[in-house]
């Protein structure tokens, strides 16, 4: 059931994900959204892995092709994963702060 537009970004990076045949982390955090604390720990990881393999990436391809430069569609669902995961990232935390802003009016 989709609930909340970070559930959306994190279909769309678990897509993107794919796409580069890499782990879909936003598959794993979907469904778990009444864990928040735990939900934003496993989208930072994703953002972490996310980055190291773009410069991975990008240190591949200068190293192997320093006459030209190509940037694949790989590198560019990559980006896009990364976007959308920052943006799921934004999403939750702001539902975090939602729920804590509750709270203290109970």
């Amino acid at each position: 059931m989709i609930q909340r537009i970070q559930t959306i970004y994190l279909f769309l990076a678990a897509v993107a994900a794919i796409a580069f045949l890499f782990v879909p982390f936003g598959k794993i955090n979907m469904n778990g959204f009444s864990n928040r604390k735990l939900q934003m720990k496993v989208i930072a990881v994703a953002i972490l892995l996310s980055i190291a393999l773009i410069g991975l990436s990008v240190y591949a391809i200068v190293l192997h092709q320093k006459d030209q430069y190509q940037f694949g569609p790989r590198l560019s669902f990559l980006c896009l994963f990364l976007c959308l995961i920052f943006l799921a990232y934004k999403g939750v935390k702001h539902d975090e702060q939602l729920v804590k802003s509750m709270d203290r009016l109970r």
